[in-house]
């Protein structure tokens, strides 16, 4: 059983840090680090998944090296149940290009 169902847009998010200021128009600024990771929805499920709720995310990953890492990302790491909002296997986010958009999966 899940204790929290979420489902909207997620992303690939790119972090920046250790920026000695902010960027300006024309120039270019270096950056020490940088982090990625699931974003958009993924962070309001992580963040219920870390508070100890058994949470259940439903959306859209990609078909590529991003969406395969978010997808890892969220269950092996953060113990999300991750659920593809577009059909696909529980092993994973489908790698098939004939999927549909209209069908969503849950597991619960």
């Amino acid at each position: 059983m899940v204790d929290v169902f979420v489902s909207g847009l997620m992303f690939f998010d790119l972090v920046l840090t250790g920026l000695d200021h902010g960027p300006v128009p024309g120039t270019e600024v270096w950056t020490k680090d940088s982090g990625t990771g699931p974003g958009g929805i993924a962070n309001f499920a992580v963040a219920l998944s870390r508070l100890g709720l058994s949470t259940s995310l439903s959306a859209a990953f990609g078909d590529d090296a991003f969406g395969r890492l978010c997808w890892e990302t969220l269950e092996r790491d953060e113990g999300v149940v991750a659920c593809p909002a577009h059909g696909g296997s529980p092993a994973g986010p489908p790698r098939s290009p004939s999927r549909s958009p209209t069908t969503a999966t849950a597991r619960w």
